[in-house]
């Protein structure tokens, strides 16, 4: 390893939400692609929750931390597993109620991951493609493919590029506010 560059390795669930973990992977990528860290795929535990991001950081004394990026809709949902496992655990839908429920132990590790949209460059798409869509294919084959997994895929190439948020100062640009709202069915209330 490089002085001065931490190992990440990324701990890809069986069926990974692209849609929901595609912004931090990108981001993992980009940090790699720039030399910041040197990224690897290992073995998620079989149960791993599709919208967790579990990721082995070198701390740079040779010893691992667990980071766990949750990107679940319910500030009172959590991989219990992660979050127990976890150094740090980054949540999305952070409502500080629901966190402090945790007790204090639990809740000490908990922190705001704000919010964050499906975006790709074309390195993460390789690197999605090479890490997540090869492996499936492979269980394609053994006859144990995922259902919803090609609309995951599709998504995922259809999602803008980083460059597409990007714009320079310099440039004058339209005073305008996206938002995106998720409506939930009365089963997942």
């Amino acid at each position: 390893m490089r002085t001065g560059v931490r190992r990440v390795e990324v701990e890809l669930p069986p069926g990974p939400s692209l849609t929901h973990l595609g912004y931090a992977l990108t981001g993992l990528v980009a940090l790699a692609r720039a030399g910041r860290l040197e990224l690897s795929v290992g073995s998620a535990v079989p149960d791993a929750h599709p919208l967790v991001l579990r990721c082995r950081i070198d701390d740079g004394r040779g010893e691992d931390r667990l980071l766990a990026l949750d990107m679940l809709d319910h500030g009172s949902e959590w991989d219990v597993a992660a979050l127990d496992r976890a150094d740090l655990y980054l949540k999305r839908s952070f409502h500080r109620p629901d966190v402090d429920r945790l007790g204090p132990a639990r809740a000490s590790r908990v922190e705001p991951f704000g919010m964050s949209f499906l975006c790709r460059s074309a390195a993460s798409t390789a690197w999605l493609l090479r890490h997540a869509l090869l492996p499936e294919l492979g269980a394609l084959v053994r006859g144990r493919w995922l259902p919803g997994r090609l609309g995951e895929y599709r998504d995922l190439l259809a999602s803008p590029t980083v460059e597409g948020f990007e714009v320079p100062p310099e440039v004058k640009a339209p005073s305008r506010v996206a938002f995106q709202t998720r409506v939930w069915t009365a089963e997942e209330l």
